[in-house]
């Protein structure tokens, strides 16, 4: 029986956010998807520089492909698998990607991996002037290192922001319940999302606006806080917005929402799950004088989905593509156990969700294949929005019907 998706707001958000089902602005286009390519071992990105026909694809295990004409090119773009651990763990190994704003002229990509030794390493890479298709092994350097208590929860995601800086998502190190309660700690990363400067000061310099530069007992990278695993986030093109996908825990998922520019937002976790106060137990070492449940301190998601035991919330893009009319500004997500894919559109001026569907039947790939378990969406170089299936190793894109 496929799973429904029960929509609740428990709490509204400072800019009131409601749910809209009806679809007053437009008729919704109808999509499928096309296969681009396959053959690929547990990928977990996919994308590409802005204006590029490659599509570069993260395999978990330690390596990066690319993918042009729909044929991944041997040798690999990158294979670090010396130097990452994967093995026994899903949400340990390579796990993101991100392209520097003018990779076209200097040729510089950031990784984000678990090291052998458990750690998450977000690294700076160029590749190689003579070839384009294949990057510098040598070039790496460290950006910053994060231990992690546990295995799960380690985020991954990178991503250049439209006022070039780079954000890093991480979880809120693992176990249940935050057992540390570092997702509103602020002397730690952990359940944070940062923002820092690569460009310049070697190995990043802390951008001035960033919301607790210069506060005693705080890390000055932090941008956001009380998030227990953001696998994904995604920008918006066009407006800079922030769509984050956090990863709920036995009842409740997320997405959620900042405006473009906004940071030092707290999120919640642990004591909110989605749009409803946490009641799977206690909470480990908070402190006693942690905002309670529904406080304004919080701010509640914009979609707040109904859970099963791993089901993992996958955000995905905003489309700002070309190829489908009537689809601009609507964002996509996926999730893991049930293998459902959905789109919806937000309104920041009225807080409204509008046109939340299941587009899962309508996503089924012509020529007969099947999309498996989304571990990732992605947008290749011209803003199309792609679909990576985990199971199958195969990448999809969204096309109209």
């Amino acid at each position: 029986m496929l799973a429904t998706l029960c929509l609740l707001l428990l709490q509204a958000p400072s800019q009131g956010h409601q749910l809209e089902t009806q679809r007053p602005f437009r008729p919704v286009p109808r999509l499928t998807t096309e296969r681009v390519v396959g053959g690929l071992f547990e990928p977990v990105w996919v994308g590409a520089p802005s204006g590029d026909v490659r599509l570069f694809v993260v395999q978990k295990p330690g390596r990066v492909s690319i993918v042009e004409d729909g044929q991944v090119l041997d040798p690999p773009f990158l294979d670090i698998q010396g130097q990452v651990a994967s093995m026994g763990a899903l949400e340990r190994g390579l796990l993101g990607m991100a392209f520097h704003p003018q990779y076209a002229t200097n040729g510089r990509f950031f990784l984000n991996y678990t090291r052998l030794d458990g750690a998450t390493v977000v690294s700076g890479w160029e590749t190689r002037s003579a070839n384009p298709d294949q990057a510098d092994p040598n070039s790496e350097q460290i950006v910053l290192v994060q231990a992690q208590p546990f295995a799960n929860h380690n985020g991954g995601t990178l991503q250049f922001g439209p006022d070039g800086y780079l954000y890093v998502a991480f979880g809120d190190g693992g176990g249940p319940l935050d057992p540390f309660c570092s997702a509103p700690d602020l002397s730690t990363w952990l359940g944070k999302l940062l923002r820092i400067d690569v460009d310049g000061t070697s190995p990043y310099a802390v951008p001035p606006g960033n919301p607790y530069l210069g506060t005693s007992g705080a890390l000055p990278e932090i941008w956001f806080s009380g998030l227990r695993n953001p696998w994904r986030f995604y920008f918006d093109g066009t407006t800079g917005d922030v769509y984050i996908g956090d990863v709920g825990f036995h009842e409740r998922e997320e997405i959620d929402f900042e405006l473009a520019g906004i940071g030092g937002t707290d999120f919640g976790w642990p004591r909110m799950e989605g749009g409803a106060c946490n009641a799977n137990g206690g909470l480990g070492e908070c402190p006693p004088d942690l905002p309670p449940c529904f406080s304004s301190a919080y701010r509640a998601p914009i979609l707040d989905l109904a859970n099963t035991p791993g089901k993992a919330v996958i955000a995905g893009p905003v489309y700002r593509g070309h190829a489908i009319d009537g689809l601009d500004g609507t964002s996509f997500y996926g999730t893991w156990a049930d293998r459902r894919i959905h789109s919806f559109l937000f309104d920041p001026g009225s807080g409204t969700v509008h046109e939340h569907q299941d587009r899962t039947e309508e996503l089924v790939p012509r020529g007969g294949w099947d999309i498996g378990r989304v571990s990732s969406f992605g947008l290749d170089g011209l803003g199309e929005v792609l679909i990576l299936d985990y199971d199958g190793g195969e990448v999809f894109r969204i096309v109209p019907r």
